[in-house]
């Protein structure tokens, strides 16, 4: 700290010098200040950034596999529902009808994977 007698030395006011010295002292400070946060707000920015990014991928490669797997999927139900109606008639349905209605959901659910 500097004495009261350095810095006023005249009856005027402060020592110019100090005065000067002082406002320098500051705007490096102030400047220090502005360059850190200025630093800090662009870490954390690209931290966020990264996450979207991460995030935008493993969104995108859950859609990918989305796509490739629900034609399997639907066709395993398809093969359930055919085994368990296998057992039954409708009313009204003859064995024939029944079949081609089978054969044609099994076709269906079949080109859905083939086309995978």
């Amino acid at each position: 700290m500097v004495p009261a007698s350095v810095i006023v030395n005249y009856p005027g006011g402060p020592d110019p010098i100090w005065s000067l010295l002082i406002g320098a002292i500051g705007a490096v400070l102030g400047g220090a200040a502005a360059i850190l946060g200025v630093f800090f707000t662009q870490r954390h920015e690209n931290k966020r950034n990264i996450l979207a990014e991460r995030r935008r991928r493993r969104d995108d490669k859950l859609a990918r596999l989305r796509t490739f797997y629900v034609p399997y999927v639907d066709f395993s139900i398809v093969v359930r529902q055919v085994m368990r109606e296998k057992a039954f008639i409708y009313a009204g349905e003859t064995m024939e009808t029944r079949n081609q209605r089978h054969d044609k959901l099994l076709g269906t659910a079949m080109n859905r994977v083939v086309e995978v």
